[in-house]
């Protein structure tokens, strides 16, 4: 008797319950671009790895490095996977090595120039050194700001820079006098 009891009370839990409770999702959604055969948004089941999403995007083009990713990292809904070229990548490390060496043993002074001195860099053709003189951006957020480019196939608008992560309102605008398109 009790145990009818226990199963009417655990069927009357279910009926209960908010659909959307649940519901639980069982997809995941993933953009894949750069080197890869078929760029593009796929939709892969929720425990999928790196590599799983680059197989589903046809394979890797020639010329394509794997240096910047690690394959068996695990992705999450909304997240975007960047193939890049070894020649881009080996461009940016070059710059990275003669940003180091330029003035050894001497701190880098991060204060901006006069206002009638400021240079205006295009975000879509600016390097990473120049990003990097930036007021605000250090290497870190200006290599961020060249991924979100090479993803996006470039920035349409000032605006868009805001969707880099790290870009924020404030920093925006810090930013907006010596920016351009």
């Amino acid at each position: 008797m009790s145990r009818h009891i226990i199963l009417w009370g655990l069927f009357l839990f279910f009926l209960a319950a908010p659909a959307e409770a649940l519901i639980i999702e069982t997809v995941i959604r993933v953009q894949v671009a750069g080197e890869v055969r078929r760029p593009g948004v796929y939709c892969l089941p929720v425990q999928s790895r790196v590599a799983d999403a680059i197989q589903l995007a046809g394979g890797l083009k020639k010329g394509a490095s794997l240096a910047n990713l690690n394959l068996s990292s695990a992705l999450r809904d909304g997240e975007a996977v960047a193939v890049l070229n070894e020649e881009k990548i080996k461009k940016a490390q070059k710059i990275e090595k003669i940003e180091k060496t330029e003035k050894p043993g001497k701190k880098k002074k991060r204060r901006s120039p006069a206002p009638s001195t400021k240079e205006c860099f295009s975000l879509n053709s600016a390097t990473l050194a120049e990003l990097d003189a930036l007021p605000g951006i250090g290497p870190g957020l200006a290599r961020d700001i060249l991924a979100y480019r090479e993803i996006h196939g470039g920035f349409r608008s000032l605006e868009e820079l805001k969707e880099v992560d790290g870009i924020g309102e404030k920093r925006f605008n810090k930013l907006a006098a010596r920016i351009k398109i």
